[in-house]
């Protein structure tokens, strides 16, 4: 099995597939997740919308206060299943949906947000059948990812039905990203974003999302857990 980084270099990593998958999610599609993790949230989409069903899950959404240089971490171990590259392409296939992420914002929600951002490959020069991951920054109202493109770096594709662990850690100055292959552990892709400084007050979570202003017309699944090791001795994350 492969795992294409963003600078398109194919790395053969070992597929470990797990005969207990009791604590994984029971219910379609979120069969596959793996091992001996603890604790999958199976967060589903629904046709027609932009957010699962469930919005108070995985603390996201939660208000947060942090202090004016306090450094803050959010990681999750993710398995984006294999209707999330299955939703048909109509003028939105190019637009990112957004994994997970947090923000500083104080009063406007995005402002001095961090976040990872991913959609399907779907372009003739991308592998087929994956899932791209970009750096998703957010710096001020007035600097929003999409307007400046070369600073919202890629983090390369990944694979369906395969464990990920990403870490989205925010400074007080810039905000930093991490990938790392879930069964190996092995560091995949890094990047970072600048941040513009910021007050103590308010933040916010951010949870999973489809589209930007449009809706899904198909499920689209992905499956969490906060239990990055699962019981592997092996286990190193960043």
């Amino acid at each position: 099995m492969k795992i294409i980084i963003a600078s398109l270099v194919c790395l053969s990593v070992l597929v470990y597939v797990s005969s207990d998958i009791y604590t994984c999610p029971s219910s379609s599609p979120c069969t596959n997740c793996d091992d001996q993790c603890e604790d999958w949230l199976c967060l589903t989409v629904p046709a027609g919308s932009h957010y699962q069903t469930d919005e108070d899950v995985l603390d996201l959404w939660k208000l947060g206060y942090y202090g004016l240089s306090e450094n803050t971490t959010k990681q999750y171990r993710i398995v984006f299943h294999n209707n999330t590259i299955e939703y048909p392409c109509g003028t939105w296939c190019s637009n990112e949906n957004k994994l997970f992420g947090m923000s500083r914002g104080f009063i406007f929600v995005m402002d001095r947000s961090s976040m990872f951002s991913w959609r399907k490959t779907f372009l003739p020069s991308e592998p087929a059948n994956m899932i791209k991951v970009w750096a998703y920054g957010w710096y001020n109202s007035s600097e929003k990812p999409w307007e400046h493109p070369k600073q919202n770096p890629e983090m390369g594709y990944l694979q369906v039905e395969y464990p990920y662990i990403f870490t989205v850690q925010m400074y007080e100055y810039n905000s930093t990203y991490t990938i790392q292959d879930g069964n190996t552990f092995e560091v995949i892709a890094t990047n970072s974003t600048p941040q513009t400084p910021f007050f103590p007050g308010p933040n916010y979570n951010f949870p999973l999302y489809f589209g930007g202003t449009e809706v899904t017309t198909t499920e689209t699944t992905v499956s969490f857990t906060k239990d990055l090791c699962c019981g592997n001795p092996k286990c190193k994350i960043v």
